[in-house]
């Protein structure tokens, strides 16, 4: 009996340690998080005062109405994110798109025949993926879209630029939908905060 009520006891003092190291690991785990976290926001709001700093000297430059400098920066901002997807290409009267299936959707897009997935191709200067487009209409405007009004707007050098913009600047992360970004994500991470802060 002795011997089993050790046994127990044993157990029980094992379960506590394993609960505490295993707490342990986990406060070590967040703390580790948050300070990653908090060194990355204090990095952003560096490279932002920089930003600032540099785009100063251009502001004053511009001497106009502080919308329109606003107005000016948020067009460099989607030229540069357009050449990064489409290279600028000027469509004309051409449906410019590419075949562009994410690395899951790889195996479905090979496929010959039968109807195609709507994430297997990007369409227009912005690269748009229909289902993209869908998706942020109604945040954006407050009303669905189908998928041929969406193809139509990818298509439409100008809407699609605009639009991008305002899922760019209205919803956060919202320009990680474009790999442009995500190949050139310190100058987006800063630039995008940058700009809403002029518009406060």
């Amino acid at each position: 009996m002795k011997k089993i009520k050790m046994k127990v006891q044993l157990a029980l003092y094992l379960l506590v340690v394993i609960a505490a190291a295993g707490f342990a690991a986990q406060f070590a785990y967040q703390y580790a998080i948050e300070q990653t976290a908090h060194e990355f926001t204090k990095e952003v709001e560096q490279a932002i005062e920089e930003t600032a700093a540099e785009y100063q000297v251009r502001i004053e430059a511009m001497n106009g109405d502080r919308e329109d400098i606003i107005k000016g920066l948020k067009q460099e901002l989607i030229n540069k994110l357009r050449q990064g997807e489409s290279g600028g290409v000027d469509t004309g009267s051409t449906i410019f798109y590419t075949n562009d299936p994410s690395s899951a959707n790889r195996e479905v897009c090979a496929r010959i025949g039968g109807r195609r997935d709507l994430d297997c191709d990007s369409w227009g200067v912005m690269q748009f993926k229909i289902p993209t487009i869908v998706w942020y209409y109604p945040q954006i405007y407050g009303t669905e879209i189908t998928e041929k009004e969406a193809l139509i707007l990818a298509l439409n050098d100008e809407k699609a630029m605009d639009f991008a913009s305002r899922i760019i600047f209205e919803i956060e992360g919202g320009v990680w939908n474009w790999s442009a970004a995500q190949n050139d994500a310190t100058f987006y991470t800063t630039q995008i905060p940058f700009i809403r802060s002029l518009e406060k």
